[in-house]
């Protein structure tokens, strides 16, 4: 992957997510878009790709949050890590991964970052939360992951026409 295309990927998800998706939709509904391109790295380029991306994510996702320092990094770690379920050939095609991965990885995110909330002292709902936050976004980023999915591919692309080598979808 190249690392300036995915850097500029990264950039401009994190400004989609933090300033123009912020007021959109309906209440609970989240676009996690910077999860979303995360999964994809990891999916299209490794486990190693997206956790290393992850962390720069979860930094600046925490600098723009109201939340405290790390959560976000904390957060998306363990979703970059759950990528590596690619290795293991589980499903036949990569878009099927992603999707799968876009939905448990929306739920694993809200429930780390709902655990670090409660472990940094805040009151944290967690059945309010799960039920009006987690699944409606789980159900809207799995809608919107083929897109992303689409994006994540195409940063790889040249790296892999390079080394002579052919994605599947």
């Amino acid at each position: 992957m190249n690392v300036y295309l995915t850097a500029l990927a990264l950039l401009v998800a994190l400004l989609l997510q933090t300033s123009l998706l912020v007021s959109w939709g309906a209440p609970g509904w989240h676009l996690d878009v910077v999860l979303l391109l995360i999964v994809g790295i990891g999916v299209v380029g490794g486990a190693t790709r997206a956790v290393v991306w992850s962390l720069v994510a979860g930094l600046l996702l925490d600098v723009t949050s109201v939340a405290p320092l790390g959560t976000n990094l904390l957060a998306l770690l363990p979703v970059a890590l759950l990528t590596t379920v690619r290795d293991t050939n589980l499903v036949e095609g990569k878009l099927t991964l992603a999707l799968a991965l876009a939905f448990g990885g929306t739920l694993l995110y809200t429930c780390m970052f709902l655990l670090v909330l409660q472990a940094t002292g805040r009151r944290v709902d967690w059945l309010g939360s799960l039920w009006w936050v987690a699944l409606p976004s789980a159900v809207l980023n799995t809608v919107v992951m083929p897109l992303v999915y689409w994006v994540a591919r195409g940063l790889a692309l040249p790296h892999l026409v390079r080394k002579g080598t052919f994605i599947r979808p």
